[in-house]
């Protein structure tokens, strides 16, 4: 565990170096298309829709704006200097902190500060309102849509790691189907207003196992759930066990393989083979990995 990683292999089929690497994208160039500068304060996520031609973005000025990409792809309005939003959605009351896009019925969630998980209809921007998922006590941090069943999953400070029926036409009040709530293995009175659970900061599904979802924590536990069955699969800290200068900040999982990538205050990036249930490398950065 630990083991550093490298890049791929070369043409003849042997390992790059790290140099060889940072030398290859030296060489590469990168054209500014346009500017995004409609918020008013510092911007706290973005996501795309399913072809990658509209994206949303959410602030800590509590509100949430799409932008149309597609007129920067083929040249037009190459000397636009700046994009404007095309739809700006007002209806939270703190800093908007996640994103998470429903293709099927083109639905945009956010939520944020305000403990609310707002659900809007594109592309006229209307609240939804019989898709309001409520259940969560304090901020939430991370929304993750899953992408081919109806479902949503959110991480927030309150302890939970929720699920919720994201289906338009589901009438029911509650749309909660799980929630799931890890005891803490840090000392109390350092995790704030929910000291006997330990706080997800982020999830993200694991796209080769379909019903699988991970939650990644401030006291640097990784754990996956098998959300049909409603079971703990992993439950997995990095060396050296539990502790907040290495919480986990971001997740994301390869489309393909049963590989995760994690991001930690530690100034770490690891990997994690979801199989074998061990970190299998880490990345070292002069900072904090925040995505």
């Amino acid at each position: 565990e630990g083991d550093e990683l490298m890049g791929s292999n070369d043409s003849r089929g042997r390992p790059r170096r790290d140099s060889d690497v940072e030398n290859s994208l030296a060489g590469l160039t990168w054209q500014l298309r346009s500017k995004l500068r409609a918020h008013l304060d510092a911007v706290r996520c973005v996501c795309l829709d399913e072809s990658n031609s509209v994206l949303f973005s959410s602030g800590e000025d509590l509100l949430v704006k799409g932008w149309d990409l597609s007129i920067t792809r083929d040249g037009r309005n190459s000397d636009m200097p700046e994009l404007e939003p095309f739809v700006t959605l007002r209806g939270h009351s703190a800093a908007v902190l996640s994103l998470a896009f429903r293709a099927q019925d083109r639905i945009l969630f956010s939520a944020g500060l305000d403990g609310l998980i707002r659900a809007w209809t594109l592309p006229d921007g209307r609240i939804c309102e019989g898709l309001q998922p409520m259940g969560h006590k304090d901020s939430v941090w991370s929304l993750q849509h899953h992408a081919y069943l109806p479902c949503m999953a959110s991480a927030g400070a309150d302890g939970q790691m929720c699920l919720w029926n994201t289906e338009a036409q589901e009438t029911s009040d509650s749309r909660m189907q799980a929630s799931f709530v890890l005891k803490s293995p840090l000392p109390k009175g350092t995790l704030g207003p929910f000291p006997e659970a330990d706080l997800p900061s982020c999830t993200a599904w694991v796209p080769a196992l379909t019903s699988q979802l991970l939650g990644g924590y401030t006291s640097a536990r990784v754990s996956v759930f098998d959300v049909r069955h409603g079971t703990q699969v992993l439950d997995l800290f990095p060396e050296g066990g539990a502790s907040s200068a290495a919480a986990v900040t971001s997740a994301r999982a390869q489309q393909l393989s049963q590989l995760v990538a994690t991001g930690h205050a530690d100034h770490k990036a690891r990997l994690l083979d979801l199989p074998s249930g061990r970190f299998v490398g880490q990345v070292k950065h002069p900072d904090c990995v925040t995505a």
